[in-house]
């Protein structure tokens, strides 16, 4: 790009948007890349990093001193550097991209529906919704990773449909192949020797591990072998080990433990290289009440994992179904098998009517039908180029230089 860019995130080290992000600074030539904080002090070759100061104060009594100061400091970056374009990834920095002036064309990335990802019941959730509604419409363009997200975007935040774009997340199929190969030389080996399911999600409320380890609970009652791994951080995961310790799963935090070869359930916590876990998989497992284009789901697809999905989002049900329709569950009694392996009903509001054993069957015929996975990894490997960063690369060249 011609023209001197900005890049707004929260971080380059996490999956989504913070991923897009980094394949951004990775890839536009001398960008300049604002982070509210840098947890695995990342640093691009391409991109001059700026990381605002004091954001790693957590504390709610700092919540607004920390926001108006990363305000302050993204104006300062813009009146210096004077972009011809300013990015923005997730609601903090598209929403300081928004309220700070200057900047040129201030290009806004929206990686998760709104209305699902804040439930109002935290009130600086409610202030960014309310943020959205007013300043979202001012924004050059509203950039959805799903075309459920760009529909939310015309229709409930007022925001003129020739101002939306639907532009899906890409991924780096080489970067991705090559860090599989690797080896960690401790005990992560051991558990790469295993027979596991994978899943690949922080602890929130809305990747829904209750309903994963509810579902595994049921499939080692046929599978006793099978063991499920965990990648990812959060505040739900003490929560977690707690339901599986009352289930009597033996579980096991790699973080703090040593290896235990009769754990059931390990906990590996963040990995900058998930890829080994994801490739020595049987199959890739998300349980998610929503979501915008997962990352995760089309990294384990270039690694030509077989997938058992909810159906959490218009983007996931294009992969699997190739249409974003909104599928009737109610007048159906079965997972659907596609040609990347089975979706199954979202939980939603009737968490506690789902079949579990629709998910212990969909399982179940992917572990032992050989001919299956492979059918679906060949599939899964050949979607996936599709998102590969040369094509999306392209697209964003298209979209900026508008």
């Amino acid at each position: 790009m011609r023209c001197k860019v900005l890049i707004l995130s929260t971080d380059l080290s996490g999956g989504g948007a913070e991923y897009v992000a980094r394949l951004m600074t990775d890839r536009i030539e001398h960008s300049i890349c604002i982070l509210f904080e840098n947890k695995k002090s990342i640093c691009p070759e391409k991109s001059r990093l700026y990381v605002v100061p004091g954001s790693q104060i957590d504390k709610r009594l700092f919540t607004l001193v920390r926001n108006i100061l990363r305000l302050l400091y993204i104006q300062i970056i813009k009146l210096i550097y004077r972009p011809g374009i300013t990015i923005s990834h997730l609601e903090g920095p598209n929403i300081a991209n928004l309220l700070s002036i200057g900047g040129g064309h201030r290009f806004i990335f929206v990686h998760n529906k709104l209305n699902s990802n804040y439930d109002g019941s935290n009130r600086f959730d409610n202030l960014k919704l309310f943020l959205a509604r007013i300043l979202y419409q001012r924004a050059h363009l509203v950039i959805g990773v799903s075309r459920e997200i760009c529909r939310e975007m015309i229709e409930d935040y007022a925001v003129n449909q020739e101002r939306v774009r639907y532009l899906a997340n890409p991924i780096d199929t080489k970067t991705t192949k090559i860090m599989a190969q690797a080896r960690f030389n401790d005990d992560r080996d051991l558990i790469l020797e295993t027979r596991y399911v994978v899943n690949v999600a922080s602890f929130t409320d809305q990747k829904n591990h209750e309903l994963l380890i509810e579902v595994y609970s049921q499939v080692i009652e046929s599978q006793a072998d099978l063991k499920l791994v965990l990648l990812g951080d959060g505040e739900k995961k003490c929560h977690i080990k707690n339901i599986c310790t009352e289930k009597g799963i033996v579980i096991n935090d790699l973080i703090v433990d040593e290896f235990n070869s009769d754990a059931q359930v390990y906990f590996l916590g963040f990995q900058s290289n998930p890829y080994p876990f994801v490739q020595h998989s049987q199959l890739f497992i998300l349980t998610s009440y929503w979501e915008g284009l997962p990352i995760a789901v089309l990294e384990a697809m270039c690694l030509g994992k077989t997938l058992v999905l909810t159906d959490c989002s218009s983007a996931v049900r294009e992969i699997m179904l190739g249409s974003d329709e909104d599928i009737d569950w109610a007048r159906r009694d079965e997972a659907i098998r596609t040609d990347y392996g089975y979706m199954l009903q979202n939980p939603g509001e009737t968490k506690d009517l789902l079949n579990y054993d629709l998910w212990e069957r969909a399982i179940n015929t992917i572990l032992v039908d050989d001919k299956l996975r492979r059918e679906c990894e060949k599939a899964a490997k050949a979607y996936a180029q599709y998102h590969d960063i040369s094509i999306l690369e392209e697209r964003w060249e298209n979209l900026f230089a508008r």
